[in-house]
């Protein structure tokens, strides 16, 4: 086995590249990728789980976009800071397809890394959740099903949820423009942008609405704290959606 299709700790692995040294017993492979590791409650669907930037297959049609990200993840470091500093980002594109959820994915991959590293060389114990990929689309269905049903249980583990989401100190938001979404979601979800904002906890946001159109979503004031606290990086071209590297 390889440990690039493995564990998202390779590139900072002393035993990177050694095939006969890199298994699932590993103890830093463990607290990674066990049922509960960190990158298993980070949520990442399946098909994005193990992305890493250096080799992610957007890189060559977003330059721009990686030019960004590669010193954007360098910020990381700052994450053990008293006053990190370390900025949000808005993905957009209005084709689907275009490497937004990639490179989320590979961002949170990244940031993991950075804490999980960071940590060590400092003596302390990682966060139990250091990062989360959160999709609004797939929490509003539930939502909606859970409210339908008149799910008190359910409603109050998916409160539960977005508090969690508002506190974890880096989080993507997986297709934020919602325009379908009923006034009381959309009041959730600008509940929970709002408390990251104030905090500063840096958010990576996906969108195939473009900034400055958020204030049809949501408000105006939020909009412009988004694109305040925010670099703008749009997604060029056509979908490349199916030609994802196997």
């Amino acid at each position: 086995m390889t440990n690039e299709s493995k564990c998202i700790l390779a590139p900072s692995c002393a035993f990177s590249g050694d095939t006969e040294k890199c298994h699932d017993r590993c103890p830093a492979f463990i607290q990674m990728h066990s049922a509960s590791g960190r990158h298993t409650l980070a949520g990442l669907p399946s098909e994005y789980a193990l992305i890493d930037l250096a080799t992610a297959p957007p890189r060559k049609d977003q330059p721009a976009v990686y030019k960004f990200v590669d010193a954007y993840v360098a910020t990381f470091e700052r994450q053990f800071d008293d006053k990190p500093a370390i900025k949000s980002a808005y993905l957009y594109s209005d084709e689907p397809g275009t490497g937004k959820t990639t490179t989320a994915a590979g961002l949170i991959n990244a940031w993991l890394r950075a804490h999980y590293v960071g940590a060590a060389r400092l003596g302390r114990q990682p966060l139990r959740k250091p990062a989360e990929f959160f999709d609004l689309n797939e929490y509003q269905t539930a939502y909606n099903l859970a409210a339908m049903a008149g799910d008190a249980v359910k409603l109050q583990a998916l409160t539960k949820r977005l508090n969690e989401a508002a506190r974890v100190p880096f989080l993507v938001l997986d297709d934020v423009g919602i325009r379908s979404a009923s006034e009381a979601f959309r009041g959730f979800v600008h509940a929970v942008i709002n408390a990251r904002l104030a905090a500063g906890r840096p958010t990576v946001y996906t969108s195939n609405i473009e900034m400055g159109d958020l204030a049809d979503v949501y408000d105006a004031r939020l909009a412009d704290r988004i694109r305040d606290n925010c670099q703008d990086l749009p997604f060029i071209g056509k979908s490349k959606r199916g030609l994802r590297r196997k």
